[in-house]
């Protein structure tokens, strides 16, 4: 089946319509598979500085930090399942050529992201990116002082072309970079001609309270409080949610699945 799509193949652009190549398979690639269900193999592969982070969780609550995690990356697993012409594996395993989904393992997406995706896919094109959408509560003042003036002021650009899982690209060699950093990504996108930029919504970065960044990245501590309150408003986070914008209610059953998790983590 051909379609045609129109984008923009780059900010501020006119628009242009082309046709669609045909595109057999989209993969999604998980950058770091850690082993959540496995104490041994996951104390094994934690970074020692994160460690009093992981200790401090488990002190706080009753669910442990690699059960809760382990529980968030079936939540995302479950997501992925739901698209079409997508298949999970590893980037050093993915043919030459074909289209990619860098993630984490705590990410999702919208049911039709693979469609729109193949449906913008030509020979030329070696990187698509879209609107960033996070899922999160503000991670300090600073971050709280940036989303209220993103919020008052639409136009303000991010901080990152490409973030977590608003981009895709083609898996060519010497690309591991690109694919492993968000940010090297962005400076990459910069550079690059063969990029077309998408108005669609297809990602959603989910941002728990036992993410490394909620979890104070770049610090060496977190404390129980500080724990307890991110957990607090988490919930009403999740609880409260109601989508931005009709794109985005696909994230509704997700959102109640992390309700529920977030539900069940007890403090001690």
């Amino acid at each position: 089946m051909l379609l045609r799509v129109t984008v923009r193949e780059r900010q501020g652009s006119p628009s242009r319509t082309w046709p669609r190549v045909r595109v057999e398979m989209i993969y999604l690639c998980i950058r770091h598979d850690v082993p959540w269900d496995d104490e041994d193999a996951f104390r094994a592969q934690l970074r020692p500085a994160f460690a009093p982070k992981v200790d401090a969780w488990n002190a706080t609550f009753r669910m442990p930090f690699r059960e809760f995690r382990a529980q968030v990356r079936e939540i995302a697993r479950e997501n992925a399942s739901c698209l079409d012409g997508v298949e999970t594996r590893a980037w050093s395993d993915v043919p030459e050529g074909a289209i990619v989904l860098p993630a984490d393992d705590d990410d999702w997406w919208a049911p039709d992201a693979a469609s729109v995706l193949a449906a913008a896919a030509d020979d030329w094109v070696e990187a698509w990116h879209w609107p960033h959408t996070a899922l999160e509560v503000p991670i300090d003042l600073g971050h709280r002082i940036e989303k209220l003036r993103r919020r008052l002021v639409p136009s303000t650009p991010p901080r990152w072309t490409c973030s977590t899982n608003n981009y895709a690209l083609r898996r060519r060699a010497g690309r591991d970079e690109i694919f492993l950093d968000h940010r090297a990504m962005s400076g990459w996108v910069a550079q690059t001609r063969g990029v077309r930029v998408l108005g669609r919504r297809l990602s959603v970065q989910n941002r728990t309270p036992a993410s490394i960044t909620q979890m104070g990245f770049g610090r060496s501590r977190i404390s129980s409080r500080e724990l307890r309150r991110k957990l607090a408003e988490h919930r009403r986070l999740y609880e409260r949610f109601a989508p931005p914008r009709p794109e985005l209610e696909w994230m509704l059953p997700w959102v109640r699945r992390m309700a529920d998790l977030v539900g069940r983590v007890e403090e001690r």
